[in-house]
């Protein structure tokens, strides 16, 4: 009997061609979509993260002229809570030169902000200095300059898209104020931490400035961002698909009344005929997501092409796994959708009913 019905299932498709052929664009399109668009945003995340990373540095957070006890309380509690993770570091600032902000910074700011000398050599001592290429459209490598009564040799000059960095660097720890640059941010559902300084538990408030092209390196935060984004498209898309597909079945099951019907006469079983109808469904559902597939990666495929002419990069990669997991969330969708109608339609074929029109299955048979 089974063989039967994969026939007859057959057979519909080339007999409901209409039907199944706008069925077949309409999860065409949804699923292209649907693919594209999720191979695009995670590989377009990763090109945009490498080239913002190689202009402006990992750093994510900042916190202006930071004070002692904030300072204090967020090194214990990233070293309790993100030590494998957390990367930080200091900017002292130490007042004016020729309206130049003079500046101290630690070791790993020049990854987190993405200093480079690009001319001349590093400090060595406390007599030398760096300055930064707007400086240097004054002063020339190994000028001497004079501060505060000191002189001081240009050995280098640097080179950052940050701003907020010093315009002439010493290697003097001395400072007026201090900023604090992180790669992540330590912060849950509000703007406080709680930590232990030895003695008793101490609660502060932090107020983060956020780099416009930095990406939190807590993964946790990113995930939830990333997923929440992507199921929510996903989840409008799919909602209006439904409807479409639940409306364009109901539909052609009513043109159907008396087939179904002369199918029950027959002797065919409600669970067959829904058998019947489910197979052609999921056939032209099957086939309409495996090419939304190959759609979805070759137009993905192209865009991130296109976009690695402004990155400077060209990053694709497809996850098999999330490949999978779409193609369930498809598939599971339109059997969904369609299972409704095709139940409510195999019923009611039971009684001899259909959308409370009432059929004699002896007069269907015979009639011509």
């Amino acid at each position: 009997m089974s063989h039967t019905i994969n026939m007859l299932a057959k057979r519909n498709i080339q007999k409901y061609k209409k039907h199944y052929l706008i069925v077949l664009i309409v999860l065409l399109i949804v699923s292209t979509f649907i693919f594209s668009s999720f191979f695009i945003v995670d590989n377009l995340y990763q090109m945009k993260k490498n080239y913002h990373i190689s202009t402006y540095g990992s750093w994510y957070t900042r916190i202006e002229n930071i004070d002692e006890q904030t300072q204090k309380g967020i090194e214990i509690y990233s070293k309790d809570y993100f030590k494998d993770i957390i990367k930080y570091g200091y900017v002292d600032f130490q007042g004016k030169y020729d309206n130049y902000q003079i500046g101290h910074i630690e070791k790993d700011i020049y990854s987190l902000c993405r200093v480079k000398i690009i001319k001349g050599r590093k400090i060595q001592n406390d007599q030398e200095i760096l300055i930064n290429q707007k400086v240097s459209k004054n002063y020339k490598l190994y000028d001497q300059i004079e501060i505060e009564g000191k002189n001081y040799t240009i050995v280098g000059i640097i080179q950052t898209a940050n701003k907020n960095l010093p315009d002439i660097y010493t290697n003097l720890e001395t400072y007026q104020t201090k900023d604090y640059y992180s790669n992540m941010s330590v912060l849950s559902d509000n703007h406080y931490i709680q930590f232990n300084d030895g003695n008793n538990y101490q609660e502060i408030e932090i107020h983060y400035d956020y780099n416009p092209y930095g990406y939190d390196h807590n993964e946790i935060h990113n995930q939830v961002e990333k997923a929440t984004n992507q199921l929510q498209q996903t989840f409008e898309f799919i909602i209006i698909t439904l409807f479409v597909l639940f409306a364009l079945t109901s539909t052609s099951l009513k043109k159907r009344m008396k087939e179904m019907a002369l199918y029950r006469g027959i002797g065919m079983t409600t669970n067959q005929l829904m058998m019947m109808v489910m197979q052609e469904n999921m056939l032209i559902s099957f086939f309409s997501i495996l090419i939304g597939l190959l759609i979805g990666v070759c137009v993905s495929l192209g865009y991130l092409y296109l976009q690695s002419k402004t990155y400077h990069t060209f990053i694709y990669q497809i996850s098999f796994k999330e490949i999978l997991f779409l193609v369930l969330v498809l598939m599971s969708c339109t059997f969904i959708t369609i299972l409704i109608p095709i139940y409510s339609s195999s019923k009611n074929a039971l009684i001899g009913i259909f959308d409370s029109k009432k059929f004699n299955y002896i007069q269907v048979i015979y009639k011509k």
